[in-house]
Order: structure tokens, then C-alpha cells, then sequence
């Protein structure tokens, strides 16, 4: 059981960038009839035949997009190796722990201040969560 999101997606490289952005309505304006594929070949003929300084751009961006990615990997890791010392550490709360909650659907909820997991029922739950948003 997991409380982290999933690992962040890898960013689009400068190439498919640039097919986003112009490259695929470029070709598909000039050769309407093409189909994805063709398109995608067109598309890396035309990207190997563009010089440096056009696909400079688009190496900007994907270099500045990997950056970000590689820093949100690197905090997603150090999440997740913490939250795994902790579950390892003092395991999932088993409801033998807590008093009888079977008469309501209860929650779970984390404290990260002393990193613990106390029952509340889905009422009070509700209670709280509408109290803290009004």
C-alpha cells in the first residue's frame, strides 16, 4: 500500500517536441492523406535534415523539461524510500489495535508530525473535512 503518486512520466524528447508542436501539422497540411506512421517517418527524415540552430529550440525545451523531470524523480525517490522505512518499520495499523469500528466505515489517516495512522469514521471524516473548507 502506497500513499505516493505514481513515479513521475518521462518528458517528450526535442523531437517530439517539435512533431507536437509543428512537425505533424506541417506534414499533414502538405500530405493530408498520410497515415500516423508515414507521418512519424516523414517526420524523422525532416527532423535529420534540419540544422542545429532550428532544432535548437526544441532542445532548450527538452533539456529544460528533463531537468524538471530529474528533480521530481529525485524527490518522488526520497518520498518513497521514507515512506517504505516507515511502513516497514511499524507496518499497516491492523484493526485488532484500535476499538471496535466495524459498526462504520473508518478511515485511516496518517500523521506525518509522529508519523502514526489513527481511525476516524467516514462521518467525522466528512465533519472535518467540510469544517476545515468553510
Amino acid at each position: 500500500m502506497s500513499f505516493l503518486g505514481d513515479r513521475p512520466k518521462r518528458p517528450l524528447s526535442s523531437w517530439m517536441l517539435w512533431m507536437k508542436e509543428s512537425g505533424r501539422k506541417q506534414i499533414k497540411s502538405e500530405n493530408p492523406g498520410l497515415r500516423v506512421t508515414e507521418v512519424a517517418a516523414m517526420g524523422g527524415a525532416l527532423w535529420r535534415r534540419m540544422g542545429e540552430s532550428e532544432k535548437s529550440q526544441w532542445k532548450k525545451s527538452a533539456s529544460e523539461a528533463m531537468e524538471k523531470y530529474k528533480e521530481e524523480v529525485k524527490l518522488w525517490k526520497s518520498h518513497a524510500k521514507m515512506e517504505k522505512k516507515h511502513l516497514k518499520k511499524r507496518g499497516l495499523p491492523k484493526a485488532s489495535q484500535f476499538a471496535d469500528t466495524s459498526a462504520k466505515p473508518t478511515f485511516f489517516v496518517y500523521d506525518s508530525s509522529d508519523h502514526s495512522f489513527s481511525p476516524i469514521c467516514m462521518d467525522c471524516f466528512l465533519k472535518c473535512s467540510l469544517s476545515h473548507w468553510s
